[in-house]
């Protein structure tokens, strides 16, 4: 049984996501983003999906959102969410029905709130505007609940505020408007792509704050994708670890941090740095991932990085199996008891 570090039940689905695959088909070939991914997000869970930059992490949230543009497509899978007794899969909906999804049931704070919210319209009507659709509020009523957004994310002389445009916010204050937006409709849950990513410790730590409270006291599902294993660490019941367009771990925070099993998850782990430690040089992967461009070499496709692989890894590419109660790898070594 699933359970968060608090020992509440995480077995009650909200977002299956089952062998989804996204493309981007270019002049020069078709680059493989995102190849057969799968997982789970529990109601009140927070998931973090981790990995190196183009590892997919991305691509795979927008995916659930249906946001990939051409040249991209979604090119298989089902993002089904389940609300109540009813489910619904995300990729089969019409625009209408998607409308009625995003931003009400499911809302993205995106990485650079700069480029994300619209320079010409004014921090209250971006609030406003899902709250008068999605809810059918008056809009006094609209305006009045934008403001008490505002203070909940920390935003001061909330009133005055709304009347400004993106352009007057700090770099913080912008996450925290697009955080207000995406709370407007109180959805179940909150997909948060890098979203400290260029903002100092502190306004690092208040933004992670709220969305801990949200997580705690409104029970909101968060999927927060991050490079960075200390937000994890902090912030998740469980860990999706990105290579290659793939989930090449998963399991629980704990496991992860504790007992990862998968090369490239030691590898990551052994790179943070340790307070008070002063080496003489940082931990690195060596080499580069491989490119997601045209059809992948057999194998393994951490194999030419792996300092742990064997003959089958050249040949076979593992599939994600489960090694120990609720965690997987896509590892043979792993799967033999190597690790």
């Amino acid at each position: 049984m699933r359970r968060n570090r608090d020992g509440a039940d995480l077995n009650v689905p909200l977002l299956e996501v089952k062998h989804l695959t996204t493309e981007f088909v270019l002049m020069a070939g078709v680059v493989h983003a995102v190849n057969d991914v799968s997982f789970e997000v529990a109601q009140g869970e927070v998931l973090g999906i981790v990995g190196e930059s183009g590892s997919g992490k991305s691509v795979t949230a927008l995916s659930l959102m249906r946001l990939i543009q051409a040249p991209g497509r979604i090119a298989a899978g089902e993002v089904i969410l389940h609300d109540g007794d009813s489910q619904q899969d995300i990729l089969q909906l019409t625009p209408s029905e998607l409308g009625k999804v995003r931003g009400n049931k499911i809302a993205m704070v995106f990485q650079d709130p700069m480029t994300s919210l619209n320079p010409v319209l004014t921090a209250g009507f971006q609030i406003v505007e899902p709250l008068k659709i999605h809810r059918g509020m008056s809009d006094q009523a609209a305006h009045k609940y934008a403001a008490e957004l505002l203070e909940q994310v920390g935003i001061p002389e909330a009133k005055r505020r709304l009347r400004q445009y993106p352009h007057e916010f700090s770099g913080g204050m912008r996450q925290r408007v697009m955080i207000a937006v995406a709370l407007a409709c109180s959805p179940k849950l909150i997909i948060a792509d890098e979203p400290t990513t260029a903002l100092d410790v502190t306004i690092q730590a208040q933004i992670l704050d709220i969305l801990r409270d949200l997580n705690d006291n409104a029970g909101t599902s968060v999927i927060i994708i991050t490079h960075d294993l200390g937000v994890v660490a902090e912030m998740a019941n469980h860990v999706a670890v990105m290579y290659a367009g793939r989930i090449v771990e998963y399991g629980s925070v704990d496991e992860i941090f504790t007992s990862p099993k998968h090369p490239y998850t030691i590898a990551l782990m052994s790179s943070i740095p340790v307070l008070g430690s002063m080496p003489d040089r940082l931990t690195t992967i060596e080499g580069a991932p491989p490119s997601l461009m045209g059809d992948r070499p057999p194998g393994c496709p951490f194999e030419p990085r792996c300092q742990a692989r064997i003959p089958r890894c050249v040949d076979e590419d593992p599939a994600l199996s489960l090694i120990a109660p609720g965690h997987l790898a896509a590892c043979w070594v792993a799967q033999a008891g190597g690790r």
